[in-house]
């Protein structure tokens, strides 16, 4: 595995894994998709826009820029696939095609983190979506440049009343290793609870 296939299954495999095992870590087992699914149940229309992090905060880190345009650039589309997949069944549930919504986004700079109740109402007037899902990560290396830690969080918003819903926390640690010239896993954790990971099946599982 290449250290850009590392960075991208680390920022995205945390919402990829979707199983009908408990034992395996989905969004099934995450608190946006909780409430996402407790708003469905309870017959609530969901129009949903999910924006990934338009940079990375980097710490300390020498990989070079290209690697990191490339994970901001599919990390989009993963996200929307994902909850596409659980929830795309149900009548209740769209998901909000970003396809034609570059200049909307452009116009009111979307960022990761801080946004205004001002523009959420606008990004709900212009795009029809009542709910958002809104990630930021940071990636911070230790001085010799031999460990990797990613810190991630991803929002649920709620669009007229700008308030965030369901929150998604994740810290993943990976240290280089000599022999393989790679960055392996060595500890992670999603929303508190602790991971492991299954490198045969490049997914992550709960611990316990």
């Amino acid at each position: 595995m290449t250290r850009k296939s590392v960075l991208y299954v680390l920022i995205l495999t945390v919402f990829s894994c979707l199983s009908p095992e408990k034992k395996m870590l989905g969004i099934a087992d995450t608190h946006i998709d909780s409430k996402i699914a407790k708003l469905l149940l309870e017959g609530g229309m969901l129009h949903l826009l999910v924006l990934a992090p338009k940079e990375l905060s980097v710490t300390n880190c020498s990989f070079s820029d290209e690697i990191f345009e490339a994970i901001l650039k599919q990390s989009n589309a993963s996200l929307e696939s994902q909850f596409l997949n659980l929830h795309g069944s149900h009548a209740n549930f769209a998901l909000v095609d970003r396809s034609n919504l570059g200049y909307v986004l452009e116009e009111i700079k979307i960022q990761s983190q801080g946004l205004t109740s001002g523009q959420t109402a606008k990004i709900g007037k212009m795009t029809g979506a009542n709910y958002l899902v809104v990630s930021s990560a940071t990636l911070s290396c230790s001085s010799d440049n031999r460990e990797l830690t990613h810190n991630g969080n991803s929002k649920l918003i709620r669009i007229d009343t700008s308030t965030t819903e369901a929150l998604d926390v994740t810290k993943l640690i990976l240290t280089f290793d000599e022999e393989k010239r790679d960055f392996l896993f060595k500890k992670g954790f999603v929303n508190g609870r602790l991971v492991t990971y299954d490198k045969d099946r490049d997914h992550y599982l709960w611990a316990e």
